[in-house]
């Protein structure tokens, strides 16, 4: 699978360090409790509301060292009121959470919820179940924070918020159980306010369960809502090219591409496509523009693939010429190589005499055979037989190309039978003038 694929699997919302995000979410609490005097459940006293409140404004005044320790002493000396305790333990939670301190915070969430339900509000419970859940899934923890999530899901409200169908399926995930993963985004894919990464989760558990068509299910039902995700066109495109559909997976990279910029990997990966279905000149001049607008590193590699892929457009003048422009720039030898080899095919003997010795020349011992063998070819094509046979007997030692250059001695052999005393004078007179 490629790498762009990966998915980070963070939780920002559970750390919300720029804000007060998480005290503010549990005073939405405090104040449904202590506010409707109607209420026959327990509720928070005036003096404990008032307390709460001023560690709350320390908290948003930078002091949250001097708000955990003022709530801590408050929670101490709440023994004899079991509901206020739990709501001050729930809220100094919350501030050591966001202090980091996940041990500490899971300590009092504990001590909070060891108190008998019957002594707090159902809503009370499944606040702390909630909070203890999240905290659980920071820390990595993900069996147990499965196990209160699900415990959290029988009291919650139904149907439960979407939220925290997330955290259960985000939980499976991480215990490898994407069956159960997908089963539980399903529920929530298709709300109106849904989160879209929500649909990563989902098209990446079906992906990694096995469930190819599901995955790519997901990701065609959330393009036709959102066309412009241009990740999602790429993750479609990589399930195309999975299943063998080349030409489904270049239409999808291609709608990427018209979305925003992609990585480098992927244009070359289009380039390669189009050479792949046959649509070679496509490829070289699609990938050429890229290396002139800067969007693919300009180095030696990118050269002998563009090269490459004009060669199979059959544009030879082209491939010679980003040969010959890399040749000048560094004494590459598989350049060298590759652009005598373009003008053996040409029929462009002595050019292709000229560049493979001077590659012989650079060579190292494992690329010199090969050279060995096409500088032969070249020579043989001009009538420059002794050259041919050197070059072919340096390249019968080695067994790759031993066969094919025992077959050209042959010819340099026979050849050599049939050269007439006046014809040797001439061959030798062109092979001292080249």
């Amino acid at each position: 699978m490629p790498s762009w694929l990966a998915l980070p699997l963070s939780f920002p919302w559970m750390m919300q360090h720029s804000s007060a995000q998480p005290w503010i979410a549990l005073l939405v609490l405090l104040g449904l409790s202590w506010c409707n005097p109607a209420m026959a459940e327990p509720r928070i006293s005036d003096n404990t509301y008032t307390r709460v409140m001023a560690a709350i404004e320390l908290a948003d005044e930078g002091q949250i060292d001097l708000a955990i320790d003022q709530l801590q002493d408050l929670a101490d000396g709440l023994g004899s009121r079991p509901f206020d305790q739990a709501i001050v333990l729930q809220q100094l939670s919350a501030f050591q959470i966001e202090q980091e301190d996940y041990a500490t915070a899971l300590n009092n969430l504990d001590t909070a919820l060891s108190i008998e339900p019957e002594k707090l509000t159902p809503r009370l419970v499944t606040s702390l179940r909630y909070l203890r859940a999240q905290l659980l899934i920071v820390q990595e923890q993900f069996e147990p924070a499965l196990a209160e999530l699900e415990r959290w899901r029988a009291i919650a409200e139904q149907p439960p918020r979407p939220h925290g169908i997330f955290l259960i399926a985000y939980a499976h995930f991480q215990l490898k159980q994407y069956g159960d993963t997908a089963a539980n985004l399903e529920l929530i894919i298709d709300l109106p306010d849904r989160n879209e990464r929500w649909v990563d989760f989902l098209f990446y558990a079906y992906l990694l369960d096995e469930e190819i068509d599901q995955a790519r299910r997901v990701l065609l039902e959330a393009l036709n809502i959102n066309p412009l995700k241009q990740s999602w066109w790429r993750y479609l495109a990589n399930i195309y090219m999975q299943q063998d559909n080349y030409s489904a997976g270049l239409g999808g990279l291609s709608y990427a591409r018209m979305i925003d910029s992609m990585p480098e990997s992927q244009l070359t990966e289009m380039a390669r496509l189009y050479a792949y279905l046959e649509i070679p000149e496509k490829a070289s001049r699609l990938y050429e523009q890229d290396l002139e607008d800067g969007l693919i590193e300009d180095d030696l590699d990118a050269q002998m693939l563009l090269a490459t892929f004009w060669a199979l457009a059959r544009e030879h003048d082209q491939a010679v010429r980003v040969l010959s422009n890399s040749i000048e720039q560094t004494a590459d030898i598989q350049a060298m190589r590759m652009l005598g080899q373009m003008h053996l095919n040409r029929m462009e003997y002595q050019l292709a005499l000229d560049v493979l010795q001077q590659a012989l020349e650079l060579s190292s011992d494992e690329q010199r055979s090969q050279i060995h063998y096409f500088v032969g070819v070249a020579a043989f094509n001009l009538d420059r037989y002794s050259v041919a046979e050197q070059a072919f007997r340096a390249a019968a030692g080695d067994e790759t190309f031993e066969a094919r250059a025992n077959d050209w001695l042959e010819r340099v052999r026979s050849m050599q039978v049939m050269i007439t005393p006046d014809r040797a004078s001439e061959l030798i007179e062109a092979t001292n003038q080249g």
